[in-house]
């Protein structure tokens, strides 16, 4: 099942920060991303992203 999730009450707001963060730590919800190695490549990757040849985050490791 799915549902979307808004409020602004405080207490709903905790309890989703508690979930969302065991489901992260337990690998039942992750996020595409693409490591890349060297600041050296940092341009290449940016060319890449506009591209649109990543899903998700690209994080270039310095």
């Amino acid at each position: 099942m799915m549902r979307g999730f808004s409020s602004d009450d405080v207490d709903d707001r905790a309890e989703w920060t508690e979930r969302f963060g065991t489901w992260l730590r337990a690998g039942e919800m992750v996020f595409p991303h693409v490591r890349i190695k060297g600041i050296e490549h940092t341009p290449q990757a940016l060319l890449e992203v506009i591209e649109g040849r990543h899903i998700g985050a690209v994080i270039v490791e310095l």
